[in-house]
């Protein structure tokens, strides 16, 4: 399997195991069928006996009509590397999480631009996640939603852990102490990549910087 047209049901790396058809496919299973130049999973959307229309779960449109003949068969099992998954393992179905993937890492890879975001919070900004937006973990990645259901991937331990501590209570320096203290790093690289980070969330809509109270003093993480 190679590209994102169906994750996370499938993903680049992973070994279909394609079960012949003895009648038409369904609505909703996986098959794998012959284009003009290529081969590809993708999920049935309809099928009338003569012709199947199918779509890849990210995908905006309709895969052009196929005669029945082109659909090689069913995907059942997927290996993933050493796992050999059944269906109600790999097919999760079309995930809103999905449907607009971002380029990009965060710390430890980063979460940058082609010039790198602009720095526009500082030590004593006050980061909060913005309303409607909301984190998910999935499998080994974990996901960040904004409020219209754009997802921003592929964030490590550590951004997830910056991303949790954006609640407006804290600082930018204190939520990188916390996250230095938790994986027994210096702080000073940490901060640069908390602030890299931050501006890179408030720059995508998912995080808004806030005023702290006046004379309060950092939060501790319980």
């Amino acid at each position: 399997m190679a590209g994102d047209s169906m994750w996370p049901s499938l993903r680049a790396g992973d070994v279909a195991e394609v079960e012949p058809l003895v009648e038409a496919p369904r609505p909703g299973e996986v098959v794998l069928a012959r284009f003009e130049s290529s081969l590809v999973l993708h999920r049935v959307r309809w099928c009338d006996g003569s012709f199947c229309a199918l779509r890849g779960d990210n995908g905006g449109a309709e895969d052009p009509p196929l005669p029945l003949f082109r659909i090689l068969g069913r995907a059942r099992r997927v290996r993933r590397g050493g796992a050999l998954l059944d269906v109600e393992r790999w097919d999760v179905g079309p995930r809103r999480v999905g449907r607009w993937r971002a380029d990009g890492e965060a710390p430890g890879g980063r979460v940058v631009g082609k010039d790198g975001p602009r720095m526009s919070f500082q030590e004593g900004s006050v980061p909060r996640r913005r309303a409607g937006t909301s984190g998910e973990g999935f499998g080994a990645d974990f996901l960040v939603l904004d409020a219209e259901g754009r997802t921003l991937r592929g964030l490590n331990p550590t951004a997830a852990r910056i991303w949790a501590l954006c609640d407006g209570q804290r600082t930018a320096r204190a939520v990188a102490e916390q996250v230095a203290a938790e994986f027994s790093t210096d702080v000073g690289p940490v901060l640069t990549d908390t602030l890299r980070f931050l501006a890179e969330l408030q720059r995508r809509g998912l995080l808004d910087e806030v005023r702290a109270p006046a004379g309060a003093a950092p939060l501790e993480d319980t």
